[in-house]
């Protein structure tokens, strides 16, 4: 038997608003992109800095209502922690050509960085 694991967790700051929309079956779905940076010295010494962007998608499901939360504690510029998966899609844009791309969703836990020191759980 075959064990894998598709887990990402990310720690950086929402680089804008969320956009919620409804679902045609009635479900929301929040998404929202997330920057990531790191830094370093080069042989030079001179500190260097990379920003990677992070298209996160957060869904309504059952009893967690992770869009709804989203829409609520998520603001440009705020830091948040999210943990998921990365998901994979294919797609056909509005001129028809076959687009495909990387998202990190499924079961985020968004929680601003407060959750870290006891105060407020978004999962």
């Amino acid at each position: 038997m075959s064990r894998s694991l598709n887990k990402i967790m990310l720690m950086g700051n929402l680089g804008n608003d969320p956009e919620l929309r409804s679902t045609p079956g009635g479900g929301r779905v929040a998404s929202f992109s997330l920057a990531t940076s790191r830094t370093w010295n080069d042989q030079a010494g001179t500190k260097q800095e990379k920003t990677e962007w992070h298209k996160c998608i957060a869904w309504n499901q059952g009893t967690q209502k992770l869009a709804d939360v989203v829409e609520q504690y998520c603001k440009k510029g705020k830091p948040v922690y999210v943990e998921g998966a990365i998901e994979y899609r294919q797609w056909q844009d509005k001129e028809g050509q076959r687009q495909a791309g990387r998202d990190q969703q499924g079961r985020w836990q968004p929680r601003p960085p407060s959750a870290q020191r006891g105060g407020h759980q978004a999962s």
